[in-house]
């Protein structure tokens, strides 16, 4: 027996807890409700390191996680504030071979648990996953394939949305170096999923083709000329068809005298189901590097876009010093840029359907739609992949801002914080038009007594000229100076900025301020805390609104094994759809008897979103868990 399984490691934990939840819900109609509910839970969680034959033979790995519960019809209809609790977890992965040059793994992943989106959505989630790869070791051409399948079904249990996704997918890549240092990738996959949500009167199902071939070649042995090139082709078909062939090309040249140049080349031809897009970008950069305290940069940039309706030439060409040197006491930093821009386009005023515009959606920012003239109710919000359709009023929210589209992602949806979108919009494409643009900017920063203190100042300038248009054009004219003070004074750092934002589209002025704690006392004690406060004095018919979020964390070791953890947070949000008021709290204390770990901890939670609903909720909970490591 001992020859045949080799039990690397073993290790686990199993325990029982205990919770305790009330709930009050205060309607904007002045209907309110009471619950509360009790739940009782056992877990046992186990993972093992394994092998059969020998190590590097047959490897196992295997994790499980099962924590069956028992409660009162009530406790379903409480949200659960913890931010993933398990229900129930399997991931096993086998490795044949490791050793060899051929070598073969597989894996099933199976999981369900409750995710709580930014403490405002609950939902219900259930993923299946298994798959595997075969992979071919060798210097000639190392080879790769991999097969995964699996479903996707979330159900968000105070809205009662639903979403459920299927995906097979295939992936074959080789690799071949044809000298000593370079590098070259084959690369090729097959997508089919199925999407549905609780909106979709039928599944979507697409089938995606996918080839890259990347290739990385030094051009001299030293390495000082190198080149890049990138040529992808992906076709889609089903709900949405899209055919995209891409060229990207770089070449990045070390030149004597501290000179670096940078030749760029990019193709895209993007055939839509009733229009084509091919777009041309060419440029060249040229820097040179002083010293260590001046930095001096030029470029040259052609882009050209040749639409099914429209033709755009979009050329530009700039500059820029960065400049650093030590002063007494400190350092100073001047920077400057400028850029001219040469705009031309030549169409009639017809609907122009726009897809996949790139968009990051920050809590931190205003963003903006490209194009002005949109049709809101056109609007379709995708993530980056395109696969989930996100639901207005859900997960964003759309306003009007003159001639363009405001969106904000809204906290608790499905849109994360700082994450990348997809948009598809129509928008009335005004007639031919041109003009040149001047866009300015200039930054210089005072650091001394080693950044005890640091002064800035930014200002930035855009102006159109030579304007020519056939229909209404929104235009950005915009002028921006910004003043900041920050500190640091090493448990601290602090600082604020004032922002005066003048533009043609969206003027404001903003206010921030923000504060950064941090404190330990050897090993016995940690003490954290982070401020942001931003307040937009907006100009026009905009509402002015209110961004704050204060969140702190303590923690005290009383002996090595009795500890307290205190965190809380606290946000809010004034203006325009946007009034939010939140406060959470929570204290565990963790007792360690031998191998057994007693955890006693409450909870808090308020919320007040738009004045519709209030939450107050107050829960508590026992665990005790015995863990154990037999190798």
């Amino acid at each position: 027996m001992n020859q045949f399984w080799h039990q690397q490691s073993l290790s686990g934990a199993i325990g029982i807890k205990g919770h305790y939840r009330n709930q009050q819900q205060i309607l904007g109609s002045g209907f309110k409700e009471n619950i509360h509910g009790t739940l009782i839970s056992g877990g046992l969680l186990l993972n093992s390191k394994s092998s059969m034959i020998r190590p590097g033979m047959i490897d196992l790995d295997l994790e499980i996680e099962y924590n069956p519960e028992k409660m009162n019809e009530q406790f379903l209809t409480i949200p659960d504030r913890s931010e993933v609790r398990t229900l129930k977890r399997l991931n096993f992965r086998t490795t044949f071979f490791q050793e060899k040059k051929l070598t073969f793994n597989a894996f099933v992943n199976l999981n369900q648990n409750f995710i709580n989106r930014e403490n405002f959505t609950n939902s219900r989630t259930n993923r299946k996953f298994f798959g595997g790869g075969l992979f071919y070791k060798n210097k000639v051409l190392p080879s790769s394939i991999t097969y995964q399948e699996g479903t996707w079904d979330q159900n968000e249990i105070e809205t009662g949305r639903t979403y459920s996704y299927w995906q097979r997918n295939i992936k074959a890549r080789v690799s071949r170096s044809f000298f000593s240092a370079d590098k070259n990738f084959l690369s090729y996959s097959y997508d089919d999923y199925i999407r549905k949500e609780s909106f979709d009167t039928i599944p979507r199902r697409n089938k995606v083709n996918y080839i890259e071939l990347n290739s990385n070649i030094p051009l001299d042995q030293a390495k000082d000329y190198n080149l890049n090139a990138i040529v992808s082709n992906f076709n889609q078909k089903g709900w949405n068809n899209l055919n995209r062939f891409q060229v990207f090309t770089n070449l990045n040249m070390k030149l004597p005298h501290n000179f670096r140049l940078l030749v760029n080349y990019n193709f895209f031809d993007s055939q839509y189901l009733f229009y084509r897009l091919d777009q041309y970008r060419a440029k060249l950069d040229l820097s040179h590097q002083l010293f260590k305290s001046l930095t001096t940069n030029i470029f040259v940039e052609y882009n050209s876009n040749k639409h099914t309706i429209y033709q755009e030439y979009d050329n530009r060409v700039g500059f820029s010093i960065n400049y650093t040197k030590k002063i007494p006491k400190g350092r100073l930093n001047i920077s400057y840029s400028f850029i001219y821009r040469d705009f031309k386009r030549n169409s009639e005023p017809v609907p122009l359907k726009v897809e996949d515009e790139e968009h990051v959606l920050s809590d931190e920012k205003i963003t903006l739609l490209d194009k002005p003239f949109v049709e809101i109710g056109t609007v379709v919000v995708k993530d980056i992949t395109g696969t989930i359709i996100y639901v207005k009023n859900l997960d964003y929210l759309l306003s009007e801002q003159n001639n363009y589209i405001e969106i904000k992602r809204i906290p608790g949806g499905m849109i994360p914080n700082s994450a990348t979108v997809l948009v598809d919009y129509t928008t009335l494409l005004p007639g031919s038009y041109k003009f040149t643009l001047n866009n300015q900017a200039f930054t210089v920063s005072v650091l001394l007594f080693k950044r005890f203190i640091e002064l800035y100042y930014r200002r930035a300038k855009q102006n159109y000229n030579n304007v020519e248009q056939s229909e209404p054009v929104a235009l950005n004219f915009f002028l921006q100076n910004v003043y900041g003070v920050k500190f640091d004074i090493g448990l601290a750092r602090f600082g604020v900025e004032y922002d005066d934002y003048k533009s043609s589209i969206i003027p404001y002025r903003l206010i921030r301020s923000f504060i950064n704690l941090q404190w330990r006392y050897k090993n016995k004690f940690l003490f954290s805390a982070m401020g942001n406060i931003r307040y937009y004095i907006t100009i026009g018919f905009r509402v002015d609104e209110l961004y704050a979020d204060i969140s702190g964390r303590m923690a005290y070791s009383f002996t090595p094994r009795i500890k307290l953890n205190v965190e809380v947070a606290y946000r809010q949000q004034n203006g325009y759809q946007i009034d939010l008021d939140y406060l959470t709290a929570r204290t565990e204390l963790t007792i360690i008897v031998r191998k057994i770990y007693i955890t006693v901890g409450a909870e808090v939670y308020r919320r007040n979103y738009l004045n519709r609903e209030t939450i107050n909720f107050n829960g508590a909970y026992v665990s005790i868990v015995r863990k154990f490591k037999s190798f």
